[in-house]
């Protein structure tokens, strides 16, 4: 693309970019504001009792390592009366017991 255009419309691009902000690191701060919002807007906290802030929400290379430490060494496997009560704390779910 960039030897189909001449230089003076890259620089009307960039131009426009510092105006109207696109691309994956915009997207991510939008969502990242969405994200904020929401869990503001519910009953989700943080340790520290403070509002979500948009950055909470947007990856960098550095938070998804501090994630990784944080994994546990192999997954937990449940029981039938874990998983039951999983989805029966699901709105509108109905379950009905089987005849024994």
């Amino acid at each position: 693309m960039l030897n189909q255009i001449t230089s003076f419309q890259l620089a009307e691009w960039e131009a426009y970019s510092r105006l109207e902000p696109f691309g994956p690191l915009r997207e991510d701060a939008r969502f990242g504001m969405l994200a904020a919002a929401t869990a503001n807007c519910s009953f989700a906290k943080k340790k520290d009792d403070t509002p979500f802030m948009p950055d909470d929400f947007i990856p960098t290379p550095e938070s998804r390592m501090d994630e990784l430490d944080d994994l546990p060494s192999g997954p937990k496997k449940q029981t039938a009366d874990e998983m039951l009560g999983v989805l029966m704390g699901l709105p509108g779910v109905v379950v009905k017991k089987r005849d024994e």
